[in-house]
Order: structure tokens, then sequence, then C-alpha cells
């Protein structure tokens, strides 16, 4: 279809619905790309403005501008400071003494040694690690002062409370690592005050950052006597120096890879909290170049360590998509690219280190501490076939249609849902949010197009009555925030109430 500029004014419904920038022409580039019906706002007749009116706007916008390249200025003096290298490009042995009890401290070795990738592999482009400089987005202003990582470590009496409150608001949502591994870890600094390796202290970090995340304003400064934002910047800090030391781009430590990926996924509940879209593709192309996109028996890799691969591999999947539809992106993760399997629904108690077999599944729907995260994982892959059905290609160029979108639904609720009891808050949270997440598909197959370019909304829209469903995730979301036993794992759903 040929496209022609129109004269400049306001955004199309489409772009504006959206907030993103539209290039007004007749379609858009947005809606060609989503393949919409371009329609426009009918144009307001101009006002009429004095002289003086419009000097003032030119005035504040010479102010603006002053004050964009001031805070550019001070932008490249910073990068300036970074390349000249300070005591942060100092480097530190990433493994001081080898974790004997799990992998998970391990360096692999990909089965590609030369580093590249096979199949599946986006072709992201490597920061080059030749300069020793912290990944793009890691270090921010946070970074700036040569303290000690020990300084920035809480007290021992703080460290067992941050991990309890992890074990309680965070790992039942966020099941990430072998819990009883990191359990010795923790131990060990409580006792000792020290880490086996520079990777489990950023792991250490990761956790505090984490809690502190999750944590009311009011239990900060009752339990730990500093405000939540002096906390948050105090672990972030610490994050953030164990990683510009590690360096995730060429690093092959899963641990790492874990702590990196825990702060992604928290930090994007905090307002001063680091770059997801800038530190979530070097991280997926880290993830390639170990191979977490192909399954560990097909590498032949050990049970133990395949469990670990398949939970950090589908968390990566999960926080793609999250951040593409943040930021009105397309994720970088599709699913034909990979091949790696879903963890097996098993609680980390049968799972040990040293075991040659892998562990036995339970049956469908079987409630373990694995199950919420299973929950997530299955949604956000049929999230990513609703929201970004053209993303990849040989994909089907529209989503799925309703009677899937409701088998599926259907699936979930055999399968899963209605094994929970009501009365767990753990079990009412995850019915909660899972059937928030499935009347918001419902929303979004359902939402009224438009059927000519003056922008006349359809009257009557595949799946119902478009308000009704709107109605119902509103209902939803606030029986989901309402619910008070389950206040503690509501941080992850606050961009979703």
């Amino acid at each position: 279809m040929p496209r022609r500029v129109i004269a400049s004014g306001r955004s199309c419904l489409e772009c504006s619905r959206r907030k993103i920038k539209c290039d007004r022409s007749l379609p858009c580039g947005y809606c060609v790309k989503v393949r919409v019906t371009c329609a426009y706002p009918p144009g307001r007749r101009k006002r009429s403005r004095s002289p003086d009116t419009g000097s003032s706007d030119v005035i504040s916008r010479i102010e603006r501008i002053e004050e964009t390249l001031q805070a550019l200025g001070e932008g490249m003096a910073q990068i300036r400071d970074l390349w000249q290298g300070g005591p942060l490009l100092a480097r530190r042995p990433e493994i001081l003494t080898p974790r004997q009890d799990t992998p998970t401290g391990q360096e692999i070795t990909p089965p590609g040694q030369d580093g590249s990738c096979a199949d599946g592999f986006l072709g992201y482009d490597r920061p080059s690690p030749d300069y020793g400089l912290p990944a793009p987005g890691v270090c921010t202003a946070s970074c700036g002062g040569p303290e000690p990582l020990e300084a920035l470590h809480p007290s021992p009496i703080t460290i067992s409370f941050l991990w309890q409150w992890y074990l309680d608001s965070v790992d039942p949502v966020l099941k990430i690592f072998h819990t009883p591994s990191v359990q010795r870890d923790v131990m060990h600094m409580i006792r000792h005050g020290t880490t086996s390796d520079l990777a489990t202290e950023c792991l250490l970090f990761t956790i505090y950052y984490a809690a502190v995340i999750s944590m009311p304003s009011h239990t900060c400064q009752d339990e730990l006597g500093d405000d939540k934002p002096t906390l948050l910047k105090r672990y972030r800090t610490g994050v953030e120096h164990t990683l510009a030391q590690l360096d995730i781009v060429t690093t092959s430590n899963l641990t790492v890879l874990q702590a990196t990926t825990i702060y992604l996924t928290t930090t994007r509940f905090d307002p001063h909290g680091a770059s997801v879209p800038t530190l979530l593709p070097i991280l997926i192309t880290t993830a390639h170049r170990l191979h977490l996109h192909h399954d560990g028996t097909t590498l032949s890799l050990p049970p133990f360590e395949t469990e670990l691969r398949r939970l950090l591999w589908w968390h990566l999947i999960t926080l793609d998509i999250r951040t593409a539809e943040d930021h009105n992106t397309l994720p970088r993760i599709s699913p034909q690219t990979f091949t790696t399997h879903l963890p097996t629904n098993t609680p980390d108690t049968t799972l040990h280190p040293t075991m040659t077999h892998p562990p036995t599944p339970l049956p469908p729907g079987t409630k373990t501490p694995l199950l919420f995260t299973l929950l997530r994982f299955q949604c956000s892959l049929f999230t990513h076939h609703i929201l970004f059905p053209t993303s990849t290609p040989n994909s089907p160029s529209k989503p799925p249609s309703q009677p899937t979108t409701l088998q599926f639904h259907q699936t979930l609720e055999t399968t899963y849902l209605h094994h929970l009891d009501p009365t767990i808050p753990l079990d009412f949270i995850t019915a909660a949010s899972t059937r928030l997440l499935l009347v918001k598909w419902k929303l979004t197959l359902c939402r009224p197009k438009l059927d000519t370019p003056g922008g006349r909304f359809l009257r009557e829209v595949q799946g119902g009555d478009y308000r009704r469903v709107c109605g119902e995730v509103l209902r939803k979301a606030i029986t989901l925030r309402d619910y008070e036993p389950g206040r503690k794992w509501g941080w992850l759903f606050q961009r979703d109430m």
C-alpha cells in the first residue's frame, strides 16, 4: 500500500493508545507493522495565540535545550572517568575457592569451545571485553566510589533476617536456584563473614537486594533501621560492583547468570534500578554462548545441572517477554529458537549436586514449591504467541484464536488451578494471578478494531462485550491486590494491578 506523509499534527489512534511515537504517515509505520487499520482523530481548530505567548514558548524551549545539553555534558564527564579507569576497573579473581558441593559455582565448559552458538542464536553483537569495562548499564552512579565490598554486607543478624524474608517473599514466586545449596553459602557468610568466590558474593548481594525490593517501607525502617531507598542503593551498589568485576559478557559461571537474572527481574520495581533493556541482551547472548537454549539431556549434562539450566533459561524467557511489554519492543527469544524443556515439577529436596539419575516427575498439577513458577513459564510462552505473533519468521501472522485460548484456559484450570486450595495464601495467589493473566489475554483478543480510516469502532467485536471484559480485568486485579494474606508476594504483580 502506498504511504503518504500527512501534515504535522496529532498521532494516529493506535500510536496514541500505545503511547509511542507516530511517524504521521497514512498508514503509519507502526500500524503497518502490526497490521491494524491506521486512523487519525479529527483535526482541532487552531487557537489564536498572541505574539507574547509565542515568544514565551520559544524561550521555554531554549531553556529546556540548555538543560538537556548540560545534563549530557555531565554524563560525558562520567563516561570519560570510566574510560580513564578508576579503582572499580581493577580486576578481582573470579574464583577464589572452587565450590565442591554444587555445579552452580563452577565454570561451565560449553559444548562449543570456540564460544560460537548453535542454531537458534539470534546474532546479537557482543560488546568487546578487551577494555575491562563493566557491561553497559551495570555500573550506574552508585558505582562511583571505591567503597570495599566488605563494608556493603549487612551484619550476620541482618543477613539471617534478609535470607528468611527472601525465602518467604521472593523464593516462592521467583524460584531460580537450588535453595539448600545457597543456604549453605548464606550460613557460611553468617558464621565466617566471607564467601567461597566472587560469584557467590554477587548472588548474596542480589538476595539482599531482592528481599528489600519485596519489603514494605515501614518494615525496612522498623527491622533494619534504614529507609528503603538507602538499603536499595547499598545492596544495588554491591551487585553492580561484583557484576562489573565478574564481567557477564565473558563469564561461564552459572551462578553469575542466576544472580544477574534475579537482579534484572527485581530491579524493574526499583525507580533507580539498572537499565533492563540494556543489560538483558547481554545476558541472553551469554546464555546462548553457554547453550542454555538447548536442553541439558541433549548435551549429556548431569541431571542436577540440567534442572538448574532449565530454570534459568525459562526465567530469561519470562523476563524477555515482560521487558518487551514494558518498553513496547519485540522479544529477543522466540519459541522456534530453543529446545530447552520446562523444569521438572519436583521439590528441591529431591535434587542433589551428585545425583546421577534425573528426578522422577510428579503427576501434572501436583502441588510443589515449583508449581507457581511452572505456571508462570507456561503463561509467558502463551503470552508470546498472543502479543507477538509476527515477531519471528515462519510464525503465524495472527494471534491464537478465541477457541485456542479458551482451550488453553480450560487446560490450566483442570490440570493445575482446580487442585489449588483457596484457603492457602500461595495457592490463592497462584490461581488469582493466573486467572488475571488469562482474562487480560481475552481483553487483547477482543479489543475493538477500526473498520474505517475515519476511526469508527466496530459495534460488535469478537469474543463478547469489550467493556464487560475490561470490568472483569479490573475486578480480578482488585481481588489480587486486596488479598491481605498474599501481600508479601504482591511486589511481583505491581505492574499488573
